[in-house]
Parts: C-alpha cells; structure tokens; sequence
C-alpha cells in the first residue's frame, strides 16, 4: 500500500517553506503548479533527493500570479539539508508533556494552535520557528478548542518548546500495488538509492566550501555536518551500501580486502595459501588503522 499527500490535498493549504527555501523565492501559502513540467506529482517528490539533486524548476501560483522558481542548491555547503517545503496545513495537539508549560498553563490534546502572538500559524514546522523567537520568555497562544478560540499565556522554555506534541491535519491518500509491482520496486530500489547518493556524493565533493581544506578526516567531516548530523549518516551510509553492492558481485569472497587475493590468483593462476590471505587481510587493517591515526594527528597539529 502506498500512502502520501496529494497535489490536491497540499494545495488546499499551500506550502510552508523552511527559513532556506524562502530566500530562493518562495513563500508561506504557495500552491505548486508543476515541478520540472510535471503536474501530477506528489508531495513526497517536491523534495525526493533525485529532484532536489537536478536543480528543479518549480511553477507556483502565489495569490493569481504564476511564478517560475528554479534552484541550484550547493551541497557542499548542506543547502540540500536546509531546503524543506512543507504543507501548510494546521496542525493538533494530541499529547500534553507532563511538568511542562503546555500542561501547567491548560492546553489539551485535540487543541488547534491558530496564533503565536499576533502571528497565525498553521504548520507545525511555523509554530515550532515562532516558539524560537520567544524562547526563554512568556508567549500568547491561541487556540481553537471544540470549535471555541481560547487564548492563553505560556512560557517557552530556553530550546524553543512548550512541552506538546502535534499530529498534522493532512490528509493522506491511500493506493494499493498489484504484487509485480511491489517486487519491482523491492528490487530496484536499493540499487537507486545507492545512485542518489552516488550522485549526491559527487555534488558534495564538487562544490566549494569553506572549510580548510589543509583539515582532513572527523575534524573536517564534523565541520561540513555541523548543522545536519542527518546529512552526515547519509552520506556515511552511502559506503555501508557499496559494500554491501559489492558483495553481490558475481564472484567468491567479494569484499574489499579479499579482492587482493582474488586479483592474485587471475594474475598467477595459482591459490594464494590461507595464512598469506590472512595476513593480506590484517596489513589491509593496519593500515586502515595507521592512516586514521595520522589523519587524526595532522588535524590536531593544524587547529593547534
């Protein structure tokens, strides 16, 4: 069964862009008209990673214009990341923290936030950027409770939150997948993803950053993947998945280290013994484990 939001079902709302996405042009309550000429799409592939990687062409309508947004987002510098559109659809609460404001202060589950002080908000993503701004200080909230609006003064703690958690009210639509396709899908798939981030990983290397480049290794990774550690697992699963597509090759003992003793007996056609593989397999680890450790000793010389 596949479920996702329809082109319908958002434009009802509109979107709600990330801070990011807003700068390359949209706005909060934009309907999407096309993305690169396509028309019926969902909204899953508004920001699919084998879109946002093509630098997509998006038509708009905003009030009764229609606009023609295209973007080319650099991924070295985790534009990818920050760019989100959102459904602008409102939101309710279905789970009061304990102990926390939202819960001394009177709200409820089934609570529909409509304003953060004078700001009327809709997407969870909106009321969570409002509740930012007033972080560590008293906000009013309005609510919309059975069909009554109720307002009431809570505070925000110091990380932006009051202490609730919301379910967004939009709707889904359910298909069902005949079995063909299903194993279609299931097949391909791994195999697609691994290209996604093949491609995302020649995008991230490709572009220019600001990092100093005389720093390699965890130093350099953790400053490339400071505000998304998510895009850093990604692009680190990417290796987790050529291994494991290098193990389906059609040949025996296929991974990395024991491709040495296989390339060893094409070339002299004879069997390597078990203890020289063996001890090809430890030399590969050391000196794995030797070029961590300089490259850890030369980005600690470089900081110092």
């Amino acid at each position: 069964v596949d479920q996702f939001v329809s082109k319908e079902e958002l434009n009802k709302y509109g979107i709600y862009p990330s801070q990011f996405a807003r700068s390359t042009g949209f706005q909060k309550g934009d309907k999407i008209i096309s993305i690169n000429g396509e028309t019926n799409y969902k909204y899953e592939e508004l920001i699919a990673p084998n879109v946002l990687l093509g630098d997509p062409a998006y038509q708009i309508l905003r009030d009764k214009d229609t606009l023609d947004i295209q973007i080319a987002l650099n991924f070295s510098e985790n534009e990818g990341a920050e760019f989100m559109l959102y459904p602008n659809a409102p939101c309710e609460v279905n789970y009061i923290l304990p102990g926390k404001p939202a819960n001394r202060t009177g709200l409820i589950s089934g609570d529909i936030i409509t304003h953060i002080e004078s700001n009327e908000v809709n997407s969870l993503e909106e009321i969570k950027e409002k509740l930012k701004i007033y972080s560590g200080d008293e906000v009013q909230v309005k609510f919309n409770r059975n069909g009554d609006l109720d307002t009431l003064r809570v505070e925000v703690l110091s990380d932006g939150t009051i202490g609730f958690v919301a379910t967004s009210l939009v709707e889904f639509t359910h298909s069902s997948k005949s079995i063909g396709v299903s194993l279609k899908e299931g097949v391909t798939m791994p195999f697609t993803l691994v290209m996604l981030n093949i491609r995302g990983l020649s995008k991230l290397l490709g572009g220019e950053d600001q990092v100093n480049r005389k720093v390699s290794g965890p130093i350099r990774i953790a400053s490339l993947y400071t505000n998304s550690a998510t895009r850093f697992f990604r692009i680190s699963a990417l290796f987790m998945a050529i291994l494991a597509f290098w193990d389906l090759m059609p040949f025996p003992k296929s991974a990395i280290l024991k491709s040495f003793p296989i390339i060893w007996e094409v070339l002299t056609k004879n069997k390597i013994a078990y203890k020289s593989f063996k001890n090809i397999q430890r030399v590969g680890w050391y000196i794995i484990a030797a070029l961590m450790a300089i490259t850890i000793m030369n980005d600690i010389l470089m900081i110092l």
